[in-house]
C-alpha cells in the first residue's frame, strides 16, 4: 500500500467517524429537546441552543473523563441547563443583588467557642438531619431568582420539624410578593426574609399562598393569616469550625455560596471548584449536614432546583477546603 492510499483510507476512515459523531449528537440533541420540551424552536433559536448544547456536552464528557482518571472528585451530567445561557443561567439563582449583603451587628454574630454547651471534641464526625426525619422534600424555584427565598423558608421548615416534630410547608411566593428589603426574582437575602417575617409576624402555608415562580404586583398575605413566624436569626461566624458546630447542634442554616457554570450539572461526589470565591456569592442553599467520602470532607446542601437535579435535590460541597465557594462566610440560623 502507497503512501497515497493509506492517505485516501485515512481520511474515509477519519470522515465516517466524523459523520459517526454528528450523528450522535443529533441524536442527543432531539432526546434533550424531547426531554425537556423544546421541540418548536425558530430556526435562530433552535442553532443558537443546538451549539450551547454541544459545547455543553463536550465540556461534561472531557470533565467525566478526568473523574474516571481521579483528577477530579465530582461528576457531571447532561440536565435541563445544558443550553441555556449564562444570563438564563443566572435567572436560577439569586442574581447579583445578592453581593450586596452586609454583615450583621455583633449581638447576632454566633461562634464564641469559649461558650459552648457542648464542647467542639464531642461533636459528631458527620450529621445529616435528613437521617432524623427532619428535612422537608426540595422544591423547586423554577426561571425565577428566589433562591434566598426557597433558603430561608428551607430552614425554618426543618427546624419547626426539629422543635415541633411536625411538618409545615410554608409559603416562598408570600416572601417573593411581599418582602420589600429583597427582589423577588431578582435576587434577595435570607436574612432579608427572616426579618421580614419577623416583622409580618408569620409566613402563610404554602398551600394558601401557592408558589407561581414569578413577582405579583402585589402582596396577597393581607387577605390571609400567617401561621408560623420565627423570634429572631442569628449570623454564624465565618468559618467552617462554627458552622459544622451549629448544624450538628442546632439544625440546617440557609448560607450564600458562589456558583459556577459547572455546578448546574453535578451529578455525584464531592462538588470543588478551585475558581470559586470565598467571599463573593450569587446563590442561596440549605446546609443540612455534612460528612466525609473517599477522604474528602464535605457538607450536605439542599438545592431549590427540584429533586431531578444533582442527588435526589442535593449536593455535596468542599468541606475544610479553604471555606470553597464561600459556603461558610454567610450563614444564618432562624431562632423558632
Amino acid at each position: 500500500m502507497n503512501i497515497y492510499t493509506l492517505f485516501v483510507l485515512l481520511l474515509y476512515i477519519f470522515g465516517i467517524h466524523a459523520e459517526f459523531n454528528k450523528t450522535a449528537l443529533l441524536k442527543k440533541w432531539a432526546l434533550f429537546k424531547r426531554s425537556y420540551k423544546m421541540h418548536l424552536l425558530p430556526p435562530k433559536e433552535e442553532n443558537m441552543r443546538k451549539a450551547l448544547f454541544e459545547k455543553t456536552l463536550q465540556k461534561i464528557q472531557e470533565h467525566n473523563e478526568r473523574f474516571k482518571k481521579g483528577l477530579e472528585t465530582y461528576q457531571m451530567v447532561v440536565n435541563r441547563f445544558a443550553a441555556l445561557t449564562e444570563e438564563e443561567m443566572l435567572a436560577y439563582s439569586g442574581g447579583p443583588k445578592v453581593s450586596s449583603e452586609n454583615l450583621p451587628s455583633g449581638s447576632y454574630i454566633l461562634g464564641n467557642f469559649s461558650n459552648l454547651l457542648v464542647p467542639r471534641t464531642m461533636i459528631p464526625s458527620s450529621m445529616d438531619w435528613r437521617d432524623l426525619d427532619k428535612i422537608t422534600p426540595v422544591k423547586d424555584q423554577g426561571s425565577c431568582g428566589s433562591c434566598w427565598a426557597f433558603a430561608a423558608i428551607g430552614a425554618i421548615e426543618a427546624h419547626y420539624r426539629i422543635k415541633y416534630g411536625s411538618t409545615a410547608i410554608l409559603s416562598e411566593q408570600q416572601l417573593v410578593d411581599c418582602d420589600q428589603k429583597s427582589h423577588g426574582c431578582s435576587g434577595g437575602l435570607a436574612r432579608k426574609a427572616f426579618e421580614y417575617i419577623i416583622k409580618n409576624r408569620g409566613v402563610n402555608y404554602a398551600s394558601r399562598y401557592p408558589y407561581q415562580a414569578f413577582q405579583h404586583y402585589f402582596c396577597w398575605y393581607r387577605r390571609l393569616k400567617p401561621k408560623v413566624t420565627i423570634k429572631n436569626y442569628m449570623y454564624v461566624s465565618p468559618n467552617e469550625e462554627a458552622l459544622k458546630y451549629y448544624v450538628a447542634m442546632y439544625g440546617p442554616v440557609s448560607v450564600s455560596i458562589d456558583v459556577h457554570r459547572d455546578f448546574h450539572y453535578y451529578s455525584g461526589g464531592v462538588y470543588y471548584n478551585e475558581e470559586c470565591s470565598s467571599s463573593h456569592r450569587n446563590h442561596a442553599v440549605v446546609v443540612v449536614g455534612y460528612g466525609t467520602e473517599n477522604d474528602h470532607d464535605y457538607w450536605v446542601v439542599k438545592n431549590s432546583w427540584g429533586s431531578d437535579w444533582g442527588i435526589d435535590g442535593y449536593i455535596k460541597m468542599a468541606r475544610n477546603r479553604n471555606n470553597n465557594c464561600a459556603i461558610a462566610s454567610y450563614a444564618y440560623l432562624p431562632i423558632l
